[in-house]
């Protein structure tokens, strides 16, 4: 599945991908081959892999339609959330504690009755300790609510230290990263190829933006448990710019080399190059 290609996705692979798209780009300028048969099998590839893989077809109609409008809200996710606040666990079938930094005020508490359960609420005291009372606010002894609450504080401080130690591309914290990236860097070839393949400049800009639109849009249509996401037709269309400029770059450089001299006329040539015509 594609994602699973996620946790692959870091600065040496990116690296990579990027030299070999830059390398087919110097191939086209050189080859040019029929572009506009690349576009059309890139774009149905493209199609048919991100709008509604195989593996979701019994699913199509199924799912919600979902539009993500903000484009940077996905962006928030990114190196994860070290420290999940507030933290609610059960201690037991009756009893549920609440910690919270900070003390919760006495009204929101009742935000979280529950018929059958019981809620303690615990916070933080300056001298590192806890603080457990009930929805009234009153102070109430429960060592083993106290203990699930600590336990809980001692996973967070070590995914916490976790995420810190494995820094942007770790896995711990989530893979949004790599998915805005790996989003990025698919639409790179897309750029590459509308560059060689179309004439206008307005077609070589807006294809990449214009295929995003329609996989998003499809995937809207479909319902097939994918969202469309305006922040995907962001980075899909950063992609596609970056491969029209690595495009635009191959051509300038092929163009470069074919402008260039072969070498300089010896001697002889030079002499018959300079003798004026005698046969007139």
């Amino acid at each position: 599945m594609l994602w699973t290609v996620l946790y692959h996705v870091n600065p040496t692979t990116i690296t990579v991908a990027l030299a070999l798209s830059f390398a087919a780009a110097l191939a086209f300028a050189c080859l040019r081959p029929p572009m506009r048969v690349i576009v059309a099998l890139m774009t149905t590839v493209y199609l048919v892999i991100l709008v509604a893989p195989i593996s979701s077809i019994t699913a199509i109609g199924e799912g919600d339609r979902w539009v993500v409008w903000d484009p940077m809200l996905s962006f928030q996710d990114i190196g994860g959330e070290p420290y999940p606040s507030p933290v609610a666990v059960m201690v037991n079938d009756e009893v549920a504690v609440h910690y919270s930094s900070k003390e919760l005020p006495v009204e929101e508490r009742h935000r979280w009755d529950e018929p059958g359960v019981e809620w303690l609420f615990s916070h933080g005291k300056p001298d590192g300790g806890l603080v457990l009372t009930d929805s009234e606010g009153e102070v109430v002894e429960s060592p083993q609510a106290v203990a699930v609450i600590e336990e809980e504080l001692e996973m967070q401080e070590a995914y916490a230290s976790r995420v810190e130690e494995e820094g942007p591309w770790g896995h711990s914290g989530g893979l949004a990263l790599q998915e805005r990236t790996l989003n990025t860097l698919l639409f790179v070839p897309v750029g590459i190829v509308a560059f060689f393949a179309f004439g206008s400049w307005t077609a070589r800009l807006l294809f990449g933006s214009g295929l995003s639109l329609t996989i998003e849009a499809s995937q809207w249509v479909l319902a097939a448990g994918r969202t469309a996401d305006v922040g995907d037709l962001m980075v899909n269309s950063v992609g596609a710019l970056v491969g029209t400029l690595m495009a635009l770059s191959a051509a300038a450089l092929v163009g470069l080399r074919k402008s260039e001299p072969l070498g300089e006329a010896g001697p002889e040539q030079a002499g018959e190059e300079l003798e004026p015509d005698r046969s007139r």
